[in-house]
């Protein structure tokens, strides 16, 4: 059986953090559910840097947000500010400037499988899925009254 280290997430991103800043790629498990359906618990991505003036609206991106870091996908890119959240959420929309995006999602594995995490496709779906999210909440308002 393999050997399992668990690492708390500051130091681990400080960590990868600086591995990306040496221009190398980091593969990270997921770990919560902020980026279902597209990302799910457990799931590999790899993460590379890439020029900010690259990234586009749909990339799932690691920045430093706060006092800690997000993996989520981003969902508008305005003159200071690119604006991230999680698939999975409804309200939070994070606000950081494009110097604290880290590295992008480049690769991604389910259960040693493939996964789309790049691409217009990709984008798109996630995108969709942001401008969706007034409906899915009154969807869940309404199962609950149920």
């Amino acid at each position: 059986m393999d050997a399992v280290l668990t690492v708390s997430n500051k130091p681990f991103f400080k960590m990868a953090e600086d591995y990306l800043l040496e221009d190398k790629s980091v593969q990270i498990r997921i770990k919560g559910n902020s980026m279902l359906p597209f990302l799910r618990n457990g799931d590999h991505v790899e993460l590379a840097r890439t020029k900010k003036n690259e990234y586009k609206i749909g990339d799932v991106v690691l920045a430093r947000w706060k006092d800690g870091y997000v993996l989520h996908r981003i969902v508008f890119k305005g003159k200071k500010y690119f604006y991230l959240t999680g698939d999975n959420n409804l309200f939070q929309v994070e606000s950081v400037i494009p110097e604290s995006v880290i590295a992008g999602v480049i690769t991604g594995h389910r259960e040693g499988h493939p996964i789309e995490v790049k691409g217009i496709t990709f984008r798109f779906k996630g995108v969709c899925w942001f401008l969706l999210r007034p409906f899915r909440w009154i969807l869940i308002k309404f199962k609950k009254s149920k």
